[in-house]
């Protein structure tokens, strides 16, 4: 991952592009191509975003250390932030990190694992926990 990203940042934007994703969801209707056609896109945005920054692991991703790499960088930053960044990260962990972890909109089996969690897994446990020391 470069330098230029933070960790929080790509956080945020996963955050924007799952809500997109879940708009698309919610107004999918089975008589109207033009409504699937939008989700389908939506979907691929998220899924080209999460490849890019190697959060996505098949057979088209750059098959790098992407996921270690980012809950690295989370590692650190989270240590350095805000309360109220802190509780924002608490509310992209409730409604798109734990979503994600569900499998229901995307296959859970391509988001690369660290150690033995996925991504998803990780990076709420790290927001969590940090949550939890600053009490």
């Amino acid at each position: 991952m470069s330098k230029e990203y933070s960790a929080i940042r790509i956080l945020s934007n996963i955050d924007n592009l799952f809500f997109e994703l879940m708009e698309a969801h919610s107004k999918l209707s089975k008589n109207n191509k033009n409504s699937e056609r939008w989700y389908q896109k939506k979907g691929k945005n998220l899924i080209s975003y999460l490849r890019y920054f190697g959060l996505w692991d098949d057979e088209r991703s750059n098959k790098s250390e992407g996921a270690n790499y980012f809950i690295n960088f989370l590692k650190k930053e989270i240590k350095k932030v805000s309360s109220n960044k802190l509780n924002e990260l608490k509310i992209i962990s409730t409604k798109t990190l734990f979503p994600l972890q569900t499998g229901d909109i995307l296959d859970f089996n391509y988001m690369p694992s660290v150690g033995r969690l996925k991504w998803p897994s990780s990076a709420a446990k790290i927001i969590l926990d940090e949550i939890r020391s600053k009490k």
